[in-house]
């Protein structure tokens, strides 16, 4: 889900601001049931459910070919696993790729 709007500024400047946010419910990581963990019950065990919020100011003047951005990702800060694979159970290795974590920057763009 996302919103952007833009506002048009008193110099001529255009001032947008923009906004996502992202949900994964809880979900295997591994699609083979071999190395999948299972609870006492028999259930699979999931990865917990997350949600990703990120956003964006842009800042345009009205003369000029350039532009400023200040950008966030993963505001929250949410630790995630978006990969890989768990072989605890066969291998004792947890093979995941750990989602990115908070940033924030700030960005100039130019055209010439």
């Amino acid at each position: 889900m996302g919103a952007n709007y833009s506002f048009d500024l008193s110099n001529g400047a255009q001032l947008t601001a923009s906004a996502n946010y992202g949900w994964m419910g809880k979900y295997a990581r591994d699609a083979a049931y071999q190395r999948t963990s299972i609870d006492a019950k028999g259930n699979p065990i999931l990865e917990p459910a997350y949600g990703i919020l990120n956003s964006r100011l842009v800042y345009a003047p009205n003369v000029g070919d350039w532009s400023v951005t200040l950008w966030g990702s993963n505001l929250t800060d949410v630790l995630y696993i978006n990969g890989g694979f768990d072989t605890r159970n066969v291998w004792g290795f947890d093979f995941s790729v750990v989602g990115r974590a908070r940033e924030v920057g700030l960005s100039l763009d130019m055209q010439f």
